[in-house]
C-alpha cells in the first residue's frame, strides 16, 4: 500500500481500540465488585451504547467545519482529557458514590468513540489508491477482532496479577501513542463546506439520512447491515451462554471456547479476504449473496446442533462469512460516494446500526427467556435468508 498514512490511521485506531476494551472490562468489574450487581454493572455497557448511537448522530455537524484528520485529532484529543478525569477519580477515592461518574465519563468517552468510527472509514479511500480499497477495509477490520479479542484476554489476564490501575494508566498510554499516530497522517480531501451557510443544524445532521434514502442501492445495502446487526446480536455474553447450558448442556467455559472460536474465524476471514482481494472486488455483490446463504446455513446448522466440537466448527465457519460479507459492503459504499457524502452516509449508518443492535439484543434476550434459546437462532436464519434475497437482486441489478 504506497500511502503510509492509512498505516498510522490503521496503528493508531488498533492502539485506540485496545484502550478502549481494556477500560470498559477494567470498569465494568470494578462496577461489579464495589455494589455486586449485576444490572449496575451492565450499565457500563448502556452507557457506552447510548454514548456510541449519540456521538454518531451529532458528527455530521462537525464534518462540516473541519477535516476529518483535525476532527479525528481533536476527537483524541478529548477522549484523553475525558480519560485522565476517570484516572484521577479513581485515584482520589473509589466508593460506591463515584459509580455515577464514572457512568458519565463512559458516555462521553462513547460518545466521541461513536463519532471516530465514521470519521475513520470515510477516511479509508482518501489515503489509499482505488485498488487497494478492499485490502484496506479487510486490515480494518481484521485488526478490529484481533484487538477486541487482545483486549478481552489480556485484560482478564493481567487485571488480576497488575491491578486495575495499571490496566487504566496502560489505556491512557495507549490513547496518547494513537493520537502521536494521528499526526502523522497526511489528508489532502475536502471538508465537507455547506453550499448554503444558512443550513439549519437539523438539515446537517440528517443530510446523510437524505442522501442515503435516495439512492437505491444504498439503501438496500443499508438494510443488509441492519439485518446483520440484528442477527449479530444473539452472540452477545446472556444469550450464547443460555446456548451452551441449554442446548449444549456443557458448563459455562464453552461460553469462552466459542467467543474464541467466533474472533478466530472472523480473523481468518479477513486473512482470506487479502488473500483473495482482487477476486473478490471484481464481484462484491456476488459474495454479499453468497456470504449471507452461507450464514444462514451455518446458524440453521447451529439451532439444530446438539454437539458442542460441531457448534465450535460452525461458529469458525461463521467468522469468514461474516468478514466477507462486511467488507464487501463496506467497500462498495466508499468506492461509490463522493468524499463529501461519504461521512454524512457512514455517521447514519453507524447511528441507525447501533440503534437496531442495541434494541435486538433486547429482543432477542426476551425472546430467549420466552422460548429458548433455539428460537432465537432460528429467527437469525429468516433474517439472513431475507439478506439473501435482498442480495441476490441487488446481484441481478449489476448484470
Amino acid at each position: 500500500m504506497k500511502n503510509k498514512s492509512f498505516y498510522f490511521l490503521l496503528g493508531g485506531q488498533s492502539l485506540a481500540n485496545f484502550g478502549d476494551s481494556l477500560y470498559v472490562l477494567v470498569l465494568t468489574i470494578l462496577t461489579y465488585q464495589l455494589t455486586n450487581s449485576t444490572l449496575i454493572a451492565s450499565m457500563v455497557a448502556v452507557s457506552q451504547f447510548v454514548g456510541q448511537a449519540l456521538g454518531a448522530v451529532l458528527i455530521p455537524f462537525f464534518m462540516y467545519q473541519f477535516k476529518l484528520k483535525r476532527l479525528i485529532i481533536y476527537l483524541q484529543m478529548c477522549q484523553i482529557a475525558f480519560f485522565g478525569c476517570l484516572i484521577f477519580i479513581y485515584i482520589l477515592q473509589l466508593s460506591t458514590f463515584t459509580i455515577p461518574l464514572f457512568f458519565i465519563i463512559v458516555f462521553f468517552l462513547s460518545l466521541i468513540d461513536g463519532g471516530t468510527i465514521p470519521v475513520r472509514n470515510s477516511m479509508i479511500p482518501r489515503l489509499v489508491e482505488k485498488n487497494f480499497l478492499l485490502k484496506a477495509n479487510s486490515y480494518i477490520l481484521t485488526s478490529d477482532q484481533i484487538v477486541l479479542l487482545l483486549g478481552w484476554l489480556l485484560g482478564g489476564l493481567f487485571i488480576g496479577i497488575l491491578g486495575p490501575q495499571f490496566l487504566l494508566i496502560t489505556t491512557l498510554v495507549l490513547y496518547s501513542l494513537s493520537l502521536i499516530s494521528m499526526l502523522f497522517i497526511i489528508d489532502t480531501g475536502a471538508v465537507a463546506k455547506l453550499e448554503q451557510q444558512s443550513e439549519s443544524f437539523g438539515t446537517r445532521i440528517f443530510s446523510g439520512w437524505k442522501i442515503m434514502y435516495e439512492k437505491p442501492t444504498i439503501r438496500t445495502l443499508t438494510i443488509l447491515e441492519m439485518l446483520s446487526m440484528s442477527g449479530r446480536s444473539i452472540w452477545t455474553g446472556a444469550i450464547i451462554l443460555v446456548y451452551v447450558t441449554e442446548v449444549l448442556h456443557q458448563p459455562e467455559t464453552w461460553w469462552g471456547f466459542i467467543n474464541a472460536s467466533y474472533f478466530g474465524g472472523t480473523i481468518l476471514g479477513g486473512l482470506l479476504v487479502l488473500r483473495f482481494a482482487k477476486h473478490v472486488e471484481q464481484r462484491l455483490f456476488d459474495h454479499i449473496f453468497y456470504s449471507s446463504v452461507i450464514v444462514a446455513l451455518l446458524t440453521l446448522c447451529l439451532g439444530l446442533n446438539h454437539s458442542a466440537w460441531m457448534s465450535l466448527l460452525f461458529v469458525f465457519l461463521l467468522g469468514p462469512a461474516f468478514q466477507l460479507r462486511s467488507i464487501s459492503i463496506r467497500t462498495y459504499v466508499q468506492d461509490t460516494l463522493s468524499q463529501i457524502e461519504l461521512p454524512k452516509i457512514l455517521s447514519a449508518q453507524h447511528t441507525l446500526s447501533t440503534f437496531i443492535y442495541g434494541m435486538s439484543i433486547l429482543v432477542m434476550s426476551t425472546m430467549t427467556d420466552l422460548f429458548g434459546a433455539r428460537v432465537v437462532f432460528f429467527i437469525n436464519v429468516v433474517l439472513f435468508t431475507v439478506s439473501a434475497f435482498l442480495a441476490s437482486r441487488l446481484k441481478n441489478e449489476q448484470i
